[in-house]
Parts: structure tokens; C-alpha cells; sequence
């Protein structure tokens, strides 16, 4: 504690609070009552009269040594700040590690920020990453870019809350102009289609159009895998029609259409049960949905097997005896929706990990016990197609 011990003493008193004794420090010239310590307690800069002139004393409390500032002419301060001798080190700017991505349509790209502080220097920060149109790019919370689809998108990093920067993402790519797998189910190709369980799907004719009837008894999983993988690294639509007759054992009357990242065991031609694939990851959708009442307005859809399935209503319309048109759509980021009569009723919370070596098969399963389960027109397209 400093007090100013007056003009007829030329001196300053430095008290300690905690024994209460006081030591003299001499001042330079006489002390005026302006005076301030500074934070650390080691110098007090104060206004006197020295010299018959009216001055500014900046005095050391631990040597006593002083010096004039020989500031005449200035006014009584207001305020003093104190500026330590190493000035305190703060955020400045924020960069990222790229002024614009030019990417390729299902591309992925990292990209990272860099924080720098007043003193020139650098470093790696965690940061909050927000896309302006997921659609075409989204981005993961650890600055992983996804090129979902062609057009333009601005990624916005944040750092603390208030220094933010952004870069302008662009994707390109050929759209193509037809569908990568088209199937009317005139026949069952064995070459594109491979029987899973028993008793195997067989080609029908309904409604004056070729269908696929999915055979399956009810006890386990029986309809088709596609023969050859597909590469989805801009993402995927399968699209088909289907139509359940009527429903009388919802136990064992169902349509189940999976999107599975697995390779198909030796001879799989000769037909094999579904508990025999090595599946990495999948994404299915089954109708009607709920367990283990299952209902006709509502549709299940699983996206992790460690993860519950989720249950949604379905739009109006939807029920047996009806051509029912669904679609199935992975993005290039790994998010999945599902649409019914090309209406949007599910966008997964949970995404799957859309790796370009990811092998995709469409599975396509049904139980049929007493009613009938077809699939016709049947489509696979690059991205999302709705």
C-alpha cells in the first residue's frame, strides 16, 4: 500500500498491509496528490513540482531511483495504463490453410485453421465449422470437406466464438446423363443378381408390367444381393416401385431394401443366407416399420446396428394394393435419407462412412405369406437424385 506522505516531507510511505509497517522512500521534487502505482507494485508514477515547473516523476519502489519525463505541458491525467515489458500475447487473426477449394464432385478434404497471436506467431487450433449449403459441401466438426454435389458453398470456421474467417468451396464434376444400374425385372439377371435365402425371387408379370416377386417365408431373410459392387464416392439414389397386395400377418409381410458395404462369399451363385455376408457397415429401410408391432403407417430405417432403429410416419397414400415409389439416397458425406412417393420422410441423424473404396450392394428382401411383395423399375444413380 502506497500513501503520498505530503509536501512537507518529500517523500512516499509504503505500507505493508499485513505487519502495517511503513517505509520512507524518497520522492523526487514535491509530490502533488496524482498519483499511480503500477500493477505489480514495483514503480509509482506521480505528478510534482520540481525544479519551480510542473512535471511527471516515474520513481522505482525498490532501487528509489527516478526520472523526470519532462512532460510540461500535460494536462492532469485522467487515467494511466501501464504497459507491461512483455506485452501480452493475444489472438489476432484467424486463416485457414486454403483461400478456396476447387473440388471434384464426391471428393473429401481436409482443411485446417491457424490462429496468429500479436508476437508473429502460429498455431493449431480447435475450431467450429459450419457449411452455408451442406447439399453441395458440408463439412465434419474436425474441418473434413465433402464435395456432395456440384455447385457452390461457403465453410465458415470460428475460433472462441468471435474470430471467424471463411472459404468459398466449388465443385464440379460430370453428372452423367442415365441411371448406373437399371433393372425392369423382365427376367431375373443372375449376372447382376445374386439369390440370398430361400425360396429365391422369381420374375412376374402384374399389372400388364414385368415385377420381381420376393418369395421369402417369414422365417428368415430371402430375396437378391447385386452381383458387383458400387463405387458411391459422389453419393447414390436407388429408386424402384413396390407394392404389397394386402396385409393379413404383418409378422410376415414385409419389404426390406438395404444398401450394405460388403463382399459376397466363394461361389454365391449357388445362393447363401444373409448371416453368411461380412458386412461392414449398412443402411436399411423396411416397410411397414415398428417392432415388434409392426404397422402399415410407419416405416423403420436402420443406419448403425449398435445404434435403435428409427421409426417415421409414412405420407398418406401409402398401403397395401398400392405402387408405392421409394427411394433410397447416400450422400457423398454419408448422410442417408429416405423418400416415399418422392417425398422426403426420413433424413438420418447417423451417417455411415462413404469411403471411395467402400464396395455397395443393393439388397432387396421380402416376406410374402399370404400376400405379395414386387419391386419394379428398378434404378441406381450417381448422387442424389430428389
Amino acid at each position: 500500500m502506497l500513501r503520498s506522505a505530503g509536501l512537507s516531507t518529500p517523500q512516499f510511505a509504503l505500507l505493508d498491509p499485513g505487519s502495517g509497517e511503513e517505509r520512507a522512500i524518497p520522492a523526487a521534487g514535491f509530490p502533488s496528490s496524482v498519483f499511480d502505482c503500477s500493477p505489480d507494485g514495483t514503480a509509482v508514477f506521480y505528478q510534482a513540482a520540481l525544479d519551480g515547473r510542473r512535471t511527471m516523476i516515474l520513481l522505482d519502489l525498490d532501487t528509489g531511483e527516478w526520472r523526470d519525463l519532462a512532460l510540461y505541458d500535460l494536462p492532469i491525467p485522467r487515467s494511466i495504463r501501464w504497459i507491461p515489458d512483455t506485452p501480452q500475447i493475444i489472438p489476432e487473426r484467424l486463416e485457414l490453410r486454403a483461400d478456396r477449394l476447387d473440388m471434384d464432385w464426391g471428393d473429401r478434404a481436409p482443411i485446417g485453421g491457424l490462429l496468429t497471436y500479436s508476437d508473429g506467431s502460429v498455431s493449431d487450433v480447435e475450431l467450429t465449422w459450419q457449411s452455408s449449403d451442406p447439399s453441395v459441401a458440408s463439412v465434419t466438426s474436425t474441418g473434413l470437406v465433402f464435395a456432395n454435389a456440384m455447385g457452390s458453398a461457403e465453410i465458415t470456421a470460428e475460433w472462441d466464438g468471435w474470430l471467424r474467417t471463411s472459404v468459398e468451396v466449388e465443385v464440379s464434376g460430370d453428372a452423367g446423363t442415365g441411371p448406373l444400374v437399371a433393372d425392369r425385372f423382365d427376367v431375373l439377371d443372375t449376372q447382376r443378381w445374386l439369390p440370398v435365402g430361400h425360396p429365391q425371387p422369381i420374375s412376374v408379370t402384374r399389372d400388364g408390367e414385368p415385377a420381381l416377386l420376393l418369395r421369402g417365408d417369414g422365417l428368415h431373410d430371402d430375396g437378391v444381393i447385386s452381383a458387383e459392387p458400387l463405387r458411391l464416392a459422389q453419393g447414390g439414389t436407388i429408386e424402384f416401385e413396390f407394392q404389397i397386395s394386402e396385409f393379413t400377418d404383418l409378422v410376415a409381410q414385409r419389404l426390406r431394401v438395404c444398401l450394405s458395404d460388403t463382399d459376397v462369399p466363394d461361389q454365391a451363385h449357388d445362393g447363401f443366407e444373409l448371416r453368411d455376408l461380412a458386412i461392414k457397415q449398412q443402411t436399411c429401410v423396411q416397410y411397414p416399420g415398428g417392432y415388434p408391432a409392426f404397422q402399415t403407417d410407419r416405416i423403420s430405417v436402420t443406419v448403425n446396428p449398435l445404434f435403435a432403429t428409427l421409426d417415421f410416419p409414412t405420407p398418406e397414400g401409402i398401403g397395401p394394393g398400392a405402387w408405392i415409389h421409394l427411394a433410397l439416397q447416400l450422400r457423398a458425406d454419408g448422410e442417408m435419407s429416405v423418400l416415399l412417393n418422392r417425398e422426403t420422410v426420413v433424413r438420418s441423424p447417423l451417417r455411415v462412412d462413404n469411403r471411395p473404396e467402400s464396395q455397395w450392394r443393393v439388397v432387396l428382401l421380402g416376406h410374402s405369406v399370404g400376400t405379395e411383395v414386387l419391386v419394379r423399375e428398378f434404378r441406381v444413380w450417381a448422387g442424389e437424385r430428389y
